[in-house]
């Protein structure tokens, strides 16, 4: 089975000039499955179309027997991930519309508040930046500004999540290979998710099971809120 183009027109075997001469007296030990490949090795093969990565022991093996396990490998690693990627990329796309409508309903009510008070308006603008502002009289211009200062916050989240939704966007975009860049975004997200770091030492197995079980999370939460209206 041809499986090149999965990850582009380029493929994901390695490129040509990568010819690493045998060790016929040693015995070649190579990770076989993403149980125990490490995601930083993976990283490197997929991206930097370096199979050594693969090596265990540092005795270089035939380059067929490299691009046979390697194909393997990248199998196990497409039936794992599935379509999980764009559903987290999907995920973090709604979080930007939220956070985008939040900044964008911030200034509008300041922009009202600045005039006449509307009571109605007031209790938004205290809702989304959580304060208890009167809005009147002489502290009237300094809670404003306080709650302005508060939207910085709102923000500096949502560049944070525009990151990390076109580091996922990367690979999605064309059918290319992800990048580095792609990879990190995706574990600063779920070390976000999980509230500890999760770093690129995790095995690729484990790594597709963290994101299965994110857009699990999601859907959870999605259903309960959904029986919540």
């Amino acid at each position: 089975m041809n499986k090149r183009g999965l990850f582009g027109k380029k493929g994901a075997s390695g490129s040509k000039d990568q010819q690493p001469l045998p060790m016929e007296s040693q015995t070649v030990s190579l990770y076989q499955s993403i149980t125990e490949l490490p995601l930083s090795n993976f990283i490197t093969c997929l991206v930097d179309n370096n199979l050594l990565a693969l090596c265990k022991n540092g005795v270089i093996p035939k380059q067929e027997q490299l691009n046979d396990v390697w194909i393997d490998i990248l199998q196990e690693y497409t039936d794992a991930i599935g379509n999980n990627e764009s559903k987290m990329s999907l995920s973090i796309y709604k979080e930007l519309i939220v956070l985008d409508s939040k900044l964008k309903i911030v200034h509008a009510c300041i922009a009202v508040l600045e005039g006449d008070y509307e009571e109605s308006i007031a209790t938004m603008l205290n809702e989304i930046c959580r304060t208890n502002y009167n809005f009147q009289g002489e502290t009237k211009i300094k809670e404003l500004k306080s709650c302005l200062n508060r939207s910085k916050s709102i923000k500096i989240a949502f560049d944070l999540k525009m990151m990390q939704f076109e580091g996922l966007r990367e690979k999605i975009n064309n059918d290319e290979k992800p990048t580095r860049k792609h990879f990190t975004s995706v574990l600063i997200f779920l070390s976000n998710h999980a509230k500890y770091n999760i770093s690129d030492s995790i095995t690729v197995l484990e790594y597709c099971e963290r994101l299965k079980q994110y857009n699990y999370y999601c859907q959870q939460t999605k259903q309960a809120a959904n029986g919540r209206r």
